[in-house]
């Protein structure tokens, strides 16, 4: 079973990665600790889709001054991976394959949680990066005038729409 999840998962990034002709960005940009949302623990829902699958998994993540580090499970409780950023690198430990994205994941969910005002003074900063925030709910990250990643948000959800790999990542705040 696992293996069998970490051979779509692989297989799904890859291939949506590899669709388009545009020369591709170069890897999502990870913030800095200490623009993030604040210390706290966040409980997620997460369904990935693409053309190809969907699939659901439960994300908790916990915003430290000095780290952000979490956990991906399986809705039925399984351990998928657990990984931890320190602001210079990301430690994995998977159940799984070493091949999984886990850095993506972490930019996006990065650019999802992080405020506006962080997001803005970050990438005013990056060479070819450039970010928009057009309304209070949506946000875009745009490589060289082509936009990558798009956040729609309402009332406790919102989604990430990765636009040159071609899939969405819907995310569902649980209680906590």
């Amino acid at each position: 079973m696992r293996l069998l999840i970490t051979g779509i998962l692989v297989a799904l990034l890859t291939a949506c990665s590899a669709i388009g002709l545009r020369p591709e960005p170069p890897e999502l940009p990870l913030l800095p600790l200490d623009g993030g949302p604040g210390p706290g623990v966040v409980k997620q829902r997460m369904t990935l889709v693409s053309a190809q699958r969907q699939l659901d998994f439960i994300s908790v993540v916990r915003l430290q001054p000095e780290a952000l580090s979490g956990v991906v499970l399986l809705p039925s409780g399984q351990s998928l991976l657990s990984y931890r950023f320190d602001g210079s690198g990301i430690q994995v430990t998977s159940a799984l394959s070493s091949d999984l994205p886990v850095r993506d994941f972490v930019a996006m969910l990065q650019f999802g949680l992080w405020p506006e005002h962080t997001l803005k003074n970050y990438y005013a900063t990056r060479k070819g990066w450039t970010f928009d925030s057009q309304s209070p709910g949506q946000r875009t990250l745009s490589w060289q005038g082509t936009p990558v990643l798009q956040k729609l948000s309402a009332d406790g959800y919102f989604e990430i729409r990765q636009l040159q790999a071609g899939y969405v990542v819907r995310v569902e705040n649980l209680k906590q």
